[in-house]
């Protein structure tokens, strides 16, 4: 399957080899959930975040319940700094997805990096009752 060829590549560390199968893959099944978000996540680790979040975008376009592709691109924004845009893409993830553990932390972090002190917490006290162990 082309997915686990693109996977396997990508555990390797050969994404230039991996990012050549995804937009081959993509001329034909421009649609495909699983190689988009290969792409992406290739992209993101070359640190093009541009392009990860026009992929995320494209992702969360096709379908838009996708918790996966909305957490990402609220990382895609943490990094270029876009805060208040993240902050929005961590809570759809959660929304989506509510005892998501990592977005919920991320969120928590995000709104601590803001100076939002009570919704970091509230945040911080919603990932401890998701997961008090």
């Amino acid at each position: 399957m082309p997915t686990d060829e693109i996977q396997r590549l990508i555990r390797e560390g050969r994404l230039p080899e991996a990012e050549r199968l995804c937009r081959k893959l993509l001329n034909s099944r421009p649609s495909d959930q699983a190689t988009l978000f290969s792409l992406a996540s290739i992209r993101f680790r070359a640190r093009d975040f541009a392009a990860a979040l026009d992929l995320f975008d494209r992702m969360i376009a096709i379908d838009p319940h996708d918790y996966r592709a909305y957490f990402n691109k609220a990382l895609c924004l943490k990094e270029t700094r876009k805060s208040l845009e993240a902050e929005k893409a961590f809570k759809k993830s959660i929304e989506l997805n509510p005892p998501f553990m990592l977005a919920i932390l991320e969120l928590a972090e995000n709104l601590k990096d803001q100076g939002k002190l009570d919704e970091s917490i509230a945040a911080y006290r919603n990932a401890l009752e998701q997961d008090p162990g």
